[in-house]
């Protein structure tokens, strides 16, 4: 948060991170197929990164959708923050999300 001239808190705006359209995925079961149609690459992501896609895709940014997470699986902050890390990195690694302009 900052504070403007009158001493308002304004939030920082993050920036959002979706599925690149060159992405399509599909549910099946605990997991979700992503496929990268530019590439021809077709990857699983086990159920906890499948809902933190879900997340991400309907708008959510990084940290709303970690609070999310959070509530919904039976893990610390600190583990789940590895967790997405990690996801995230090989999310971008392999084009399948990009940064909102």
């Amino acid at each position: 948060m900052i504070k403007d001239d009158q001493e308002k808190s304004v939030p920082l705006e993050q920036p959002r991170i979706l599925p690149n359209p060159e992405v399509v995925a599909k549910r099946l079961d605990e997991d979700l197929v992503v496929i990268h149609l530019g590439t021809d690459q077709i990857y699983s992501l086990n159920s906890s990164a499948a809902r933190f896609w879900e997340l991400l895709e309907s708008g959510l940014g990084v940290l709303e959708a970690k609070k999310q997470l959070v509530e919904e699986f039976a893990v610390s902050m600190q583990q789940l923050d590895e967790d997405v890390s990690v996801t995230l990195a090989a999310l971008f690694e392999h084009q399948l999300v990009k940064v909102e302009k």
